[in-house]
């Protein structure tokens, strides 16, 4: 076995360096702090330090980096594509093509040496949700009206076997574009506001190359979405889903392949837990902060019939017909370890998601996949 398959040696590496969700002691480690516009999570101490130093304005508590090891669905909950798969008035859940998040559900890596991790983490996610309300004084049931990291509205009780949800914001404002000086600060300010987004999001850009910048960003939907990239290309930075290939340790995934290499994937995942109140709603949102493929997806590919029932999209193959490149494919091989799909009956007592889930098989090669399309109004669910 590998380092990077040493799944106990990372879960201590996570252990060390952030921390990690299946602890036991979470609830007494955090706390939700109330910043501009939204809270976040951080740890108790880095709040005790802030009120001693006098609570300066300019140096409030950072984030806690909130971390795991966990699969990325492979089912008709992965929206993690380059553009989600927009169009234009999508109703209901319509959001303007600069707010483009996407997104995916986790689930039990099936781990025998991480067994029983995920449920801790997907209880301490919920818990972590009911504190806001608690340090707030309103009642914890209040979450089941909130939305976004958990689907609390399912129509069985939730439970880890639902999983939660991750995500992240790939086009920012950018402050080059808009010059310098107060003005420029105080766009940024109005545009954290306005767009919902965290202030560290504005911080580190690095160019990455052609193939993730603005004007090149694959759109499904081209004809409807190109426009709209046009609109926002000159006043927006892409900002990639910081998620990477095995080796070398810099390889971020290009957009174009987030459908074929994270949907299914075992991945080392670290996020920061806000909550916003958007549209008279509260929300939860659990933001990628770093995510590296653990485990390549192993997933037996379309069979013809349902590659032809697929709706058309353009140049961007979202659902891998071609399959991956030669180069891709030898270096896949040489690292793909046979990691069990994980028994998705989390709580004995609930049913999961789907009564079709519970024959889930040991092997990744067995397991058929169900190539599904959800339209893109489904898409936009926080």
């Amino acid at each position: 076995m590998t380092a990077e398959t040493d799944f106990k040696a990372l879960r201590t590496k996570l252990r060390d360096k952030c921390v990690y969700l299946a602890d036991d002691d979470i609830l007494q480690r955090l706390e939700w702090f109330e910043t501009q516009g939204f809270d976040r999570i951080v740890l108790k101490d880095d709040v005790d330090q802030y009120m001693e130093d006098g609570a300066p304005l300019d140096r409030p508590p950072q984030p806690a980096r909130l971390a795991g090891i966990f699969r990325l669905t492979h089912r008709h909950d992965f929206f993690m594509r380059a553009c989600g798969r927009w169009k234009p008035n999508a109703a209901p859940f319509h959001h303007p093509f600069a707010n483009i998040r996407p997104s995916a559900f986790t689930e039990d890596p099936g781990v025998t040496e991480l067994e029983g991790d995920y449920s801790k983490s997907w209880n301490n996610v919920a818990e972590l949700s009911k504190e806001w309300y608690r340090s707030h004084d309103e009642d914890e049931a209040k979450v089941t009206q909130s939305k976004g990291v958990i689907n609390w509205q399912t129509k069985s009780v939730p439970n880890p076997a639902h999983g939660f949800k991750i995500g992240h914001k790939v086009f920012e404002v950018s402050v080059i574009s808009m010059g310098v000086g107060l003005m420029c600060v105080t766009y940024v300010l109005t545009s954290i506001l306005l767009q919902k987004r965290t202030p560290e999001s504005i911080e580190d850009f690095v160019d990455h190359g052609p193939e993730f910048n603005i004007e090149n960003w694959p759109l499904e939907f081209e004809e409807e979405a190109k426009p709209e990239l046009e609109k926002i290309k000159d006043t927006h930075i892409a900002h990639p889903i910081p998620a990477y290939y095995p080796d070398p340790e810099s390889n971020l995934i290009p957009p174009d392949r987030y459908w074929d290499d994270l949907r299914g994937a075992v991945v080392r995942l670290e996020f920061h837990l806000n909550h916003w109140y958007i549209d008279g709603r509260h929300t939860f949102t659990a933001d990628i902060v770093r995510m590296k493929v653990l485990v390549r997806p192993n997933l037996p590919a379309p069979s013809p019939r349902k590659r032809k029932a697929a709706p058309s999209t353009s140049a961007v193959d979202v659902f891998a017909e071609n399959g991956r490149s030669a180069k891709r494919q030898a270096v896949s091989s040489s690292i793909d370890v046979n990691v069990p799909w994980p028994n998705l009956k989390a709580d004995p007592s609930t049913p999961p998601r789907s009564t079709k889930e519970t024959s889930v098989k040991t092997e990744i090669k067995e397991r058929p996949i169900k190539s599904e399309d959800k339209s893109s109004a489904s898409l936009w669910r926080f």
